[in-house]
């Protein structure tokens, strides 16, 4: 068995309730080990992690089982100040191979022998902030670290949707820079909103999204992708019938 201790600290604040290992008996699913997030009524800084890709970021403590040495564990701060500081502590013992890496999404860098070291960043006051930490064999760290950063679009965009002209259903690509609050609505050449495709916290990343027009009229529409800094994108599609 083996846990990682990850502490969050700002200027005013620490957070050092969030942990990730695993033990003997685990799995990487919701169970008994893994620990929900405690509510938040005065919006402190606080880490939650997703359970392994499988839910929302909804607990603070992620052990999964020994069935892979190997393994990437991903975690949101939320609450930061216009600086911050992440480091981690080990509980108990770590196998003599294990090494960890950390990678920071918003600012597409990797630190690697995060065990060792406390890693500071300036936020420019994101209130949300993805990192992933990497866990396992050197080989596994170093090469997994590149394939994230490499995965990460270089900015915010969305794609022509395709086909287009379409009739009834047509794709719409969009890219994630970093953890943002990002919608995707259609509107009309009214301007009137007919549909929303997407509309929460989204992390850094390419998704793809399905627009089924069957209950509309023939004509062309407009699908907006808004992002939470700002970002504004439109584009026009035609829905013939």
């Amino acid at each position: 068995d083996w846990y990682l201790n990850i502490k969050l600290e700002s200027k005013n604040q620490i957070n050092h309730s969030a942990v990730l290992g695993r033990r003997k008996h685990a799995s990487n699913g919701q169970e008994i080990f893994d620990t929900p997030i405690y509510p938040d009524i005065e919006k402190n800084i606080s880490i939650a992690m997703d359970l392994d890709g499988s839910t929302g970021f909804n607990y603070i403590r992620d052990i999964r089982g020994l069935d892979n040495f190997n393994g990437i564990w991903n975690l949101r701060l939320n609450y930061l100040g216009d600086e911050f500081m992440i480091s981690s502590g080990q509980i108990g013992l770590l196998p003599e191979n294990i090494h960890f890496g950390i990678v920071d999404i918003n600012k597409r860098k990797v630190t690697f022998n995060f065990l060792n070291q406390e890693v500071r960043v300036s936020n420019n006051l994101n209130t949300v902030y993805d990192i992933k930490i990497i866990a396992g064999d050197k080989e596994y760290v170093e090469s997994m670290s590149q394939n994230i950063l490499s995965s990460i679009p270089e900015e915010f965009s969305l794609g022509q949707n395709y086909p287009n002209p379409f009739n009834p259903t047509t794709s719409i690509s969009f890219e994630v820079l970093q953890a943002s609050h990002v919608s995707v609505r259609i509107y009309d050449l009214m301007g009137r909103e007919v549909d929303v495709l997407w509309n929460k916290y989204t992390a850094a990343g390419r998704y793809q999204l399905t627009f089924e027009a069957s209950n509309l009229a023939t004509g062309s529409y407009i699908y907006r992708l808004v992002a939470g800094n700002g970002v504004v994108h439109s584009k026009k599609m035609t829905l013939i019938k």
